[in-house]
């Protein structure tokens, strides 16, 4: 399951980290390309299981996430409950290897 679920991720972060490599002008990008879809994926889902075991297994438990996923409202919440963790664990993920390659690179 957890091959299935981090396959796309795997491949998307290939491909553009190879398309980046390929380009002169984005070559120094293909260390964060590559980052940026497997930091995602792995925080996306872990995001998601937070909230969940959160809502549960804690003081902390809304109502609005034991109802059930239809029309527009729940697709909103769970957008937000996967998309946020997501984003921001890809945009942390790109400041880092930013941060590493420049170092490494001796671009600070």
């Amino acid at each position: 399951m957890q091959i299935i679920y981090a396959a796309p991720f795997i491949l998307l972060s290939m491909v553009g980290a190879f398309l980046c490599f390929i380009m002169p002008k984005l070559r120094k990008y293909s260390l964060q390309v590559a980052a940026a879809p497997l930091a995602f994926g792995f925080c996306s889902i872990t995001g998601m299981l937070a909230v969940s075991l959160l809502n549960d297994y804690s003081g902390l438990h809304y109502a609005v996430l034991d109802e059930p996923i239809i029309g527009a409202r729940g697709f909103a919440l769970m957008a937000a409950i996967y998309l946020l963790p997501g984003v921001l664990g890809a945009g942390l993920a790109i400041w880092i290897v930013g941060r590493i390659s420049a170092i490494l690179m001796g671009r600070l």
